[in-house]
């Protein structure tokens, strides 16, 4: 109906062995973060307009929320609101740091290497990305090499550093909120977790070759 807003998009994409591995949940490469966002309503939202620069799933909430209106301040959630990027009248910033993490096994995951957390920014057309005990972080230019196969940081020690101190900086804080939050999750969320796959996921059986 021309008076519904539908709104598309995904919460991850799929690693098809471009790094050696298929499935999710393993890196913070392209083909696992990189989603689609698609808003449509007719004579609302112009058509046909395509924006470049990637956003976050967490801008989502408060577009919405300024879209339609609703109850409450957007400039309160974390995210930022993307109607003036929507109609055209204001262009993204590109150079806003995007953070990216992969989800963390406290165990580890050894079978694929997977030893602890794993990290990524990506600032304009530059990337990097990191586990760090796992080996050396990486940098890649999308720009050129939009699939990431060539690690340049040895080429940009200067972006490598700058992206890594924003980096370091966007985990000390996650790690400072974390601190201090606990949520206990009950039996039956647990269960309906596990049928979701978001417990014991169902891509550890995936090998890479």
């Amino acid at each position: 109906q021309r008076e519904t807003l539908v709104m598309v998009t995904a919460d991850h994409g799929e690693g098809l062995w471009d790094h050696g591995w298929r499935g999710h949940d393993r890196s913070n490469y392209e083909g696992e973060v990189r989603v689609p966002l698609v808003f449509h309503w007719p004579e609302r939202l112009p058509a046909g307009l395509r924006v470049e620069h990637p956003a976050h799933l967490i801008d989502v909430l408060p577009t919405l929320n300024a879209l339609l209106d609703l109850n409450g301040d957007s400039r309160a959630l974390e995210g930022q609101d993307l109607v003036p990027h929507l109609l055209g009248s204001a262009a993204p910033d590109l150079q806003r740091p995007l953070f990216m993490q992969r989800p963390w096994f406290p165990s580890g995951r050894d079978k694929f290497g997977q030893l602890g957390p794993g990290y990524a920014l990506r600032s304009g057309e530059w990337k990097l990305v990191a586990a760090d005990d796992e080996g050396p972080r990486e940098l890649y230019d999308l720009s050129v090499d939009p699939d990431e196969q060539q690690d340049v940081i040895d080429r940009e020690p200067q972006v490598a550093l700058r992206l890594g101190a924003l980096l370091d900086e966007l985990v000390a804080l996650q790690r400072s909120r974390a601190a201090l939050t606990t949520t206990e999750v009950g039996a039956e969320e647990t269960a309906i977790l596990r049928a979701m796959g978001y417990v014991g996921s169902s891509d550890e059986g995936q090998d890479a070759r």
